[in-house]
């Protein structure tokens, strides 16, 4: 009695492996062909970007030492400039006139 309940518990496992068709998970549905590729291997260069700010190190106040009308500026604002670099032209009939009168003060 056991052998014939093993060869009833044997032969569905026995018939479900038996090879069938690929029909797809769907049941009627072919699967879908895929393609495949190989990765391309090249260097590349890693950039990130930061917000900042950027400040000066040193700052400069420009006060005049006479009074005047500016003619002309000489640098270029930003730029860099030397030690006794010249930077404005004033308006000099002013200039000269102040020159003389505490010239003629002086006296």
């Amino acid at each position: 009695m056991k052998k014939l309940m093993y060869i009833f518990l044997a032969l569905p496992i026995l018939t479900g492996c038996k090879e069938k068709k690929s029909t797809g998970a769907m049941g009627g549905v072919p699967t879908p062909e895929i393609s495949v590729t190989k990765p391309i291997v090249e260097d590349i260069t890693l950039t990130k970007d930061y917000p900042g700010y950027l400040t000066t190190e040193k700052t400069v106040n420009l006060v005049a030492r006479v009074n005047g009308t500016l003619q002309s500026t000489s640098y270029v604002a930003g730029g860099r400039v030397k030690q006794g670099q010249l930077l404005f032209v004033i308006e000099p009939t002013l200039c000269f006139i102040l020159v003389a009168y505490v010239m003629w003060e002086g006296r």
